[in-house]
Parts: structure tokens; sequence; C-alpha cells
């Protein structure tokens, strides 16, 4: 392929390219050896490119394997180039380095050496080419040499070939909802890894499937995909409700996920004359955009102008996930191969948690789904276009409403439906569900589970709907109502502590865990607090109301100790 034509061709395929990539870096070898795809992706960073043409010709093959690899078992390249460049500066593999530079790799041990990668200690003491390709017999030895140990970073390193460092990164940015999760290979790793950081043990059956140690974050991000790809709305004929100039409308319904976009909400973009002409625009900076996940229970997002909507997040394609927005606009050019889906500068945790968690955990900021802006198509790099326009609708008369309009221009712009979200429908149904289950726990004196279902459920409506529809907030979940959920709790949990003492306490504590556990949500991150303060949220621990509980929690606490030593008592006598 001639380098003027590549260069015109990703030049023209992303204006940005015109700045940001280096004289020389697209060469016979980087044309040789790298897809067009990768290049247009690294040609964004110019410390990218500066790695790629410090590489020697022997390395840059290796790269080009591993990228080979990567479209093969149809995972990710990116973190495993990276983890490959690191190992290139690792004085842990010095030998096996020099090892490779002087013979070459044969691509059938590249699956070896990018499991080895994954022990930056070296743990299994690979120091050839020859070692590389007797891994699995290494393994054993080391099996055989440690099988006694109950060391959490021994036990992982036999079965995985992970440390116990990589394993609780693992842990802690997947493993939130394993109980949660479907059962499958993903779920089953991260409770046994749950449980050997937790000192529990394990069984010492040997992980064999190299490919998915090897592969592991982007298994385990694609895993998330699918969960979410299960939940998402999807536009289906019996949705539909009309048409508006040759534009389809639909129905979101009462029960849905969706994964939006909120236009320029975070820019001075002003409303384009075409809106997929000025979304596919031939210049951009990164190649991830920040996306939401939003339910009928929780729709928190700000609405500037229109708002797109995805039926699908496609393989590969999500790079993190929080609960809170993670503040990435400033990581988008730190995202290369050094250090893929850079986490140092972010102001939120990274938590990958089921739809459903995800909602229960999104409070005083939109949560931050931050994912590619482009997917290979036949090789090269095409943008991810909306599949829906989300419309927002509060009230009867918005025919007039200038974002309604919006929504009609870009619908006809990418050729795609409206779908209305009808706040106040959606919002009485939450407030119906609650009253069902609170219906249900008063008529209840032995039930106490699902309380922690309506307190939370109670959080979620009220900081789901504050941004979106205060106005509907104010006539049906206002205060006054709030607090009637509240007396109604505490009259119960009186009513039940004479029968049921035990119980009484458990629903105290059930509230007091749930009080604090919401508190524990703004303190994830400190910044958003001081934002949520800002935006006019009570972020404050509602310490009277801790102060009331705890005195019932004591009160019952002495009744049930009473209790217990009336019944020894009794049946001391009755010996």
């Amino acid at each position: 392929m001639d380098i003027n034509y590549v260069i015109n061709y990703l030049k023209n395929s992303n204006k940005y390219l015109e700045s940001s990539l280096i004289e020389g870096f697209i060469n016979e070898k980087t044309i040789k050896y790298i897809p067009i795809y990768a290049l247009e992706y690294l040609g964004m960073n110019k410390e990218a490119q500066e790695i790629i043409m410090n590489l020697s010709e022997n390395n840059l093959k290796i790269i080009s394997i591993i990228i080979s690899y990567a479209n093969r078992v149809g995972e990710d390249w990116l973190p495993l180039c990276s983890q490959y460049y690191h190992l290139l500066n690792n004085n842990n593999f010095k030998s096996l380095i020099t090892d490779i530079e002087s013979r070459g790799l044969d691509e059938s041990l590249i699956e070896n050496l990018l499991f080895v990668c994954k022990n930056g200690n070296n743990y299994f003491e690979i120091k050839s080419i020859d070692d590389l390709a007797r891994i699995d017999t290494i393994r054993e030895e080391k099996n055989n040499q440690n099988g006694n140990t109950y060391n959490p970073n021994i036990l992982l390193l036999n079965k995985y070939g992970i440390s116990y460092d990589s394993a609780y990164v693992l842990y802690k940015k997947y493993g939130k909802d394993g109980s949660k999760l479907p059962d499958s290979k993903e779920k089953e790793f991260l409770l046994d890894i749950k449980n050997i950081i937790e000192g529990k043990g394990t069984n010492k059956t040997v992980c064999q499937d190299k490919s998915f140690i090897v592969n592991i974050d982007s298994i385990l991000r694609n895993y998330f995909t699918k969960i979410y790809n299960d939940s998402l709305y999807k536009i289906t004929d019996n949705k539909k409700i009309g048409e508006v100039d040759g534009v389809p409308i639909y129905d979101a319904g009462v029960d849905f996920h969706m994964c939006i976009y909120s236009y320029g909400l975070a820019t001075d973009y002003p409303i384009p004359e075409n809106y997929k002409t000025d979304w596919n625009r031939p210049s951009i900076s990164s190649d991830y955009l920040c996306n939401s996940i939003i339910s009928s229970c929780s729709m928190k997002t700000r609405v500037k102008h229109c708002v797109y909507g995805f039926d699908n997040i496609g393989r590969n394609e999500l790079a993190l996930l929080g609960s809170n927005d993670l503040g990435t606009g400033g990581i988008y050019r730190n995202i290369n191969i050094t250090n893929p889906f850079y986490q140092e500068k972010l102001i939120a945790e990274v938590e990958f948690r089921t739809p459903d968690e995800l909602i229960n955990n999104t409070r005083f900021t939109n949560n931050e789904v931050y994912r590619s802006r482009r997917r290979v198509v036949d090789g090269k790099l095409e943008r991810i276009n909306p599949n829906y326009i989300v419309y927002f609708k509060n009230n009867e008369d918005f025919r007039e409403d200038p974002i309604w309009i919006e929504s009609i221009n870009a619908a006809k712009n990418f050729n795609v439906p409206i779908v209305i979200v009808d706040c106040e429908k959606c919002l009485l149904n939450n407030i119906q569900k609650i009253e069902e289950k609170m219906k249900l726990f008063e008529s209840r004196s032995d039930d106490s589970e699902i309380l922690s279902s309506i307190l939370e459920m109670i959080y979620t409506v009220n900081s789901g709907f504050q941004n979106i529809s205060p106005q509907l907030l104010e006539r049906y979940f206002n205060k006054d109502k709030l607090l009637s959920y509240v007396e109604r709790i505490v009259v119960h949990i009186d009513e039940i502590s004479t029968s049921s003492p035990k119980t009484s306490l458990e629903c105290t504590n059930i509230v007091l865990n749930t009080l604090n556990g919401e508190y524990e949500k703004v303190l994830k991150s400190p910044y958003w607090v001081e934002h949520a303060r800002q935006q006019g949220n009570i972020v404050d621990k509602p310490n009277d109301v801790i102060a009331f509980f705890e005195r019932k929690r004591n009160e019952l606490e002495r009744r049930c100790n009473y209790q217990n030593v009336a019944q020894q008592r009794s049946n001391t006598t009755n010996n």
C-alpha cells in the first residue's frame, strides 16, 4: 500500500490528524505491520505514535501478531499491545526479551507470551522462547512446589497466573455484583477470586484456558456489555404510537433501560443545521464518548438539546463504567497503548454493575458509560450513530417545545424514530410500586427484607427525577409524601415490636444501614459531594433521623436481650 495514499486516507477520514499525525509515523514498516484502523486510532495520540516508531521491526512484527491474535479470538487488541509494551520495559523479563529480539517469535507462542505478560514479577521464571513453549509444564512444576500454600497471592498465581494485586483490581472493578450475575464462567471467576482475596480459599484446579486469562479484562467488559444489551430498549412494532412529519413515534413504556447521549450538554455547540452531518463530521480528537444509562425509575440526565438513544454497545466498545460521572473529559488524550483506559485522573470510581444496581447507585450525577465512538467495519473505523431520538415528555402540551422540534429535526436527519418517555406515567408507576411494596410490608410481621427494597426505590426515584421532572416530583413525590413513608415505616416497626421485637430490630437496622449506605454513595466522590451541594441537593448525613432510629434500635435490643434471658430461665426451669 502506498504511503501517501494511507496518509491522505487518514487525514480525510479524520481532519484532526492534520495536527496530530507525526511526520514519519506512516512508513513502510507501520503500513506493513499495523492495520489501517489501528493506524487511525494511534494517529490521534502523538505519544502512542512515538512508541510505535521506536520499536524494532521484530517487536513491531510481534505487535502485528498480537493484533491478529486479538481479531482471531474476538477480543480487544489495545490492552494486549499495552501489556507487551510494558513487558519490554520490565527488567524481570530482560532475558526473555533479548531472546525474542534475537530469534523472533513464532505466532503459535503469542498466547503464551501474553499469558506471561499478566504477571509482572515473572513468577514462572520465563527466560527464553523455549521456556515460553513449555509454560504449561512450568506451571505444573510451580503448583507442585507450592501446592499446599494458603497464601492468596500464590493461590492466584498457581491457579490463574495472575498476582493478588491484579486480581484485586478485577475484584474491585467487576466483582461488586458477583452474586447477582447470570451463571457463567465469568461469574465463577469473579466469585472465586473474591473468595481467595477474602481468605476463604479455593479448589486447587488450575485454569488451563490461557485465552480466558490473557483476555480477562476484555472478556469481563464484553460480559457486562452483553448484560446491558439484553436490557436496553429496542424498537418493536407493538410500541409504535403514531407518526409526526413522517417520523415514526414510539412509546418507551414504564419499564425500560436506555443508553443515551445528551447532545451538547458539556459543550457550547450551537444547534447544527444537520444533526447527522454534525455527528459524523470527519474531525475527532478522541475515539471515546460518554453515554449514560437511564431507566423508568431514574432519568438522571440533563437535557440541553435533543437526546440520542443507542440500543446496543458493540463488542470491545465498552471501556469504563461508573455510577457517577467519571470526569473522563480530561483523559481523552491520555488513552493510548501505554495505559489503555487510564484511571488515575478520574474523579469517581470505576465500577461495572448490573443495570439495576448501576441505577440504584446513581444519585447526584448521571452515571457514565465510557465507550468507543467508532467501530471497525471492513477494516476501517466508522462512526457509531444513534438508533433513535429520546424525548422526555413532562406535559401534554409539548408540540411547541423547542427540544421537541429539535428532536423531530434530528430524527429526520438520522432517519430514525423518536421514543417518547412519558415522565408522569413513569413516576406514577414507580409510586404505585412503592405503595404496593409498602402495603405488603405493613401486612406482615415476619418479613423485613422488603423494607430495604422500599427505601432504595424511594431514594432512586427521588434522585432520578430531580433534573428531568422537578415539577412532577413536587406534585406527586414531595417532602410531605416522603415523610408519610417514614411515618408508616415507624408505625409498623412499633406495631410488630410487641409480637416480634427481633423482626422489629431487623427493620430498624435495615433503615439505619440504608441511610448510611446512601451517604456512602455520596462519599464515593468528594468532587461530586460539593457539586451536588451546589445544585441544591441534600448531601449531609440525616443525623436527626439516624439518631431517632438508633434510640429505637437500643430500645429493641434491650427488649430482645430481656426476652432471651427470660427464655433461658424458662428452659432451665423446665429442665
